[in-house]
């Protein structure tokens, strides 16, 4: 339920007048409400040098005169310290919307670390069971993203082909154990709980995931899956 609410309420904005434009002009394309999958970074930090800009964003750090900093937030400069808000909001790339809720912190020297929390809502997805592009260095990367579903059977885990399909018993007498079942197109496995769960898939045509998961629990009815994600987004227009 709390998910539901905190997707409407993002859908509300992006549905809005409130949203930014980014540098390639790009405009949301909101659908229905789940025709979109979530993505959070509750840490996200970096260290910004005159001149540079947060990735994928026109947040720009400009430079400092002792404790007061300059940054331009899409062509609008403002003057900060350390503990200012840093924010923003956009579309990165085709089918991407993300939020930037950052703050500043003390620089060292000429380097002035911003950190906070950043959202992505990728839009229409269609997952596939698809490599990372071998040009993925030319992609906008984020890593340390928090990644936690409880996946009902029958159902697909978030952005992936995999199914959780149920348990399954295996052995006899003392030596029975059971195990969650998960299927896709590719392949089958079975997982018992504290095992890993790694899988690489395109959301999109141009988002990857790189899933590291564990198996939390698991249940005639759920499969709790927990742990961490790395997105690649191909920010070209198309």
């Amino acid at each position: 339920m709390r998910k539901a609410l905190f997707l409407l309420l993002l859908l509300t904005a992006v549905s809005g007048c409130t949203l930014l434009p980014s540098e390639t002009g790009l405009v949301p394309t909101p659908t229905a409400v789940g025709d979109m999958i979530s993505y959070k970074i509750p840490a996200y930090s970096v260290s910004m040098s005159p001149g540079s800009n947060v990735a994928g964003t026109p947040m720009q750090y400009v430079g400092h005169n002792r404790d007061v900093y300059t940054m331009d937030v899409d062509g609008e400069l403002n003057e900060k310290r350390a503990g200012d808000s840093f924010n923003w909001q956009g579309m990165i790339a085709p089918g991407v919307f993300a939020n930037y809720r950052l703050r500043l912190t003390t620089s060292v020297f000429d380097t002035l670390p911003v950190a906070g929390v950043v959202d992505f809502l990728i839009f229409n997805p269609v997952p596939t069971d698809s490599p990372l592009p071998d040009n993925r260095e030319q992609f906008l990367s984020f890593n340390n993203i928090f990644a936690d579903y409880l996946t009902p059977v029958g159902r697909e885990i978030p952005g992936t082909t995999m199914i959780y399909d149920g348990t399954i018993t295996q052995g006899q007498g003392d030596f029975v154990t059971t195990s969650a079942k998960l299927s896709s197109p590719l392949r089958t496995r079975t997982l018992a709980v504290g095992d890993s769960f790694t899988w690489v898939t395109a959301v999109r045509d141009n988002v990857y995931v790189e899933y590291n998961l564990r198996v939390i629990n698991f249940d005639e009815t759920d499969l709790h899956l927990s742990g961490t994600a790395t997105l690649w987004i191909d920010p070209t227009p198309r």
